[in-house]
C-alpha cells in the first residue's frame, strides 16, 4: 500500500480518510498486489479475491472478452445476452458475466456456464439495498477476462452479429488501444421501426 493509503498507525484508509473496516483485512498475499487489485478486494469487502483467477496474468491473442454486469432483477435479459454473444461471428470469444443477486442467481446463466466453456459466470449474493456498482462489476469482469480485446455488452441491448468483428478490425486498422460508442440505433419492437 502507498503511504497515502495508510494512516500513521498503519490502518488502511479510504481516499476520503475514513478507515477501511477491520473485518475485511487484506490477506497476506496482498503484498504482491497492485493498487487496482487491492481496490477490488476492498470495494467488494473481501468477497472477490483477485488471486482466485488467472485473468490478470493470462491473455489469449485474438480473443475478445465480452464483459457484462447484471443482477437478479434483470434475469429476463439473460437469454438475450447469451444469444447476442453466441451469434457473434468473431470465432475466438468469451463471455464474462458478473451477477449480483439477493435471493436466487440466474438459473439460465448457471446452466449455460456448465455447457459452454466460453462463458465465465461469477455470482455474488448481496444484501437488499447493498448492490455493487455497474463499474465495480465491470472491473471484476475485466480482471477475469483472458482476451486480448475487451468489449462491454449491456444485458438488455442487441448487438449485430459482426459487432465484435468490426470492433477488432477497426482497432487493428487504426492501431488504436480503445474505442468508445458514439452512435446507435433504436429499434421499436412493437412497430418494427428504427427511430
Amino acid at each position: 500500500l502507498s503511504s497515502d493509503e495508510e494512516s500513521q498507525e498503519g490502518v488502511a484508509m479510504y481516499p476520503s480518510g475514513r478507515a477501511w473496516p477491520e473485518q475485511f483485512p487484506l490477506p497476506p498475499e496482498a503484498n504482491l498486489w497492485d493498487k487496482r487489485l487491492v481496490d477490488l478486494w476492498r470495494q467488494t469487502e473481501g468477497h472477490f479475491h483477485p488471486g482466485s483467477s488467472n485473468g490478470s496474468t493470462k491473455c489469449t491473442p485474438g480473443r475478445v472478452s465480452v464483459v457484462t454486469p447484471t443482477t437478479e432483477a434483470r434475469k429476463r435479459f439473460h437469454e438475450l445476452l447469451y444469444a447476442c454473444f453466441h451469434q457473434q461471428v468473431w470465432p475466438n470469444k468469451e463471455l464474462v458475466v458478473v451477477e449480483t443477486y439477493t435471493t436466487k442467481p440466474s438459473e439460465f446463466l448457471q446452466s449455460q456456464a456448465e455447457r459452454d466453456p466460453r462463458l465465465i459466470y461469477v455470482k455474488y449474493q448481496r444484501p437488499e439495498g447493498a448492490d455493487w456498482s455497474i463499474g465495480l462489476k465491470r472491473n471484476i469482469g475485466t480482471h477475469l477476462a483472458t482476451g486480448e480485446f475487451i468489449a462491454n455488452f449491456d444485458d438488455d441491448d442487441l448487438y449485430a452479429p459482426r459487432y465484435l468483428t468490426t470492433l477488432v478490425e477497426d482497432l487493428r486498422r487504426q492501431n488504436a488501444i480503445g474505442v468508445t460508442l458514439s452512435s446507435w440505433y433504436i429499434f421499436d419492437t412493437e412497430t418494427s421501426t428504427f427511430g
